[in-house]
């Protein structure tokens, strides 16, 4: 059983997933206002389904709540698909981490790399090689039979998180003082999305987000 502190930083973690990533393509596909309001009807959401959990947990046993546990007050004959929807969904999420890092480490390696170097070490720009290595980091880590083993990777995942926000306040702060940047700037739409078509995409990525 985990305590209140590790459950908030695992709860952290997730909900700090991949879903902030896309947010800012999702922004910008939608136009600021829709994309907005989308990220806050999310929110609200997934706060209020959060509630509803905590509501149903307190007619569990004590320290024993799960989806199985709560089916089986429920419809106990439908405990299993429970279970296999909850499966599903985490097979689904975690292949969503593997296809993010995937995408990223050779921007990175391609980024930290001299290219005369990278051109000799072509692999080290290679999806697939990142995304076995990662695979093969985060297969002991699921065999861990309770969230009180995933308090160091949550931490240094939401570090992660930190340092990326830093790395953005900084960077706004050096462009709202007259800094100048390289970066190739789309238009920026306020009220008018790119299509419907991407607010379509958005929102299916928004209801598959971790």
């Amino acid at each position: 059983m985990s305590d209140v502190k590790t459950s908030v930083i695992v709860l952290a973690n997730t909900i700090l997933g991949t879903g902030l990533l896309s947010i800012p393509y999702a922004i910008k596909s939608d136009g600021l206002a829709l994309g907005v309001i989308l990220v806050i009807a999310s929110a609200c959401t997934s706060a209020f389904g959060l509630y509803c959990l905590a509501i149903a947990a307190k007619f569990a046993v004590p320290g024993h709540a799960s989806f199985f546990a709560l089916s089986k007050l429920t419809v106990p004959q439908l405990g299993i698909v429970f279970d296999l929807a909850i499966a599903v969904k985490c097979f689904g999420v975690g292949c969503s981490y593997l296809i993010v890092i995937g995408d990223l480490m050779p921007q990175i390696m391609t980024s930290l790399l001299d290219p005369d170097f990278l051109d000799g070490h072509d692999y080290l720009a290679n999806r697939t090689l990142w995304i076995t290595v990662f695979l093969i980091i985060i297969l002991p880590l699921v065999y861990k039979r309770n969230l009180d083993s995933l308090r160091t990777a949550s931490l240094i995942a939401l570090a992660s998180v930190a340092y990326l926000v830093i790395l953005v306040i900084v960077h706004f702060v050096h462009i709202l003082f007259g800094g100048k940047e390289n970066i190739i700037k789309g238009d920026i739409h306020y009220f008018q999305p790119a299509s419907l078509t991407s607010i379509d995409h958005n929102l299916t990525s928004t209801k598959s987000s971790p």
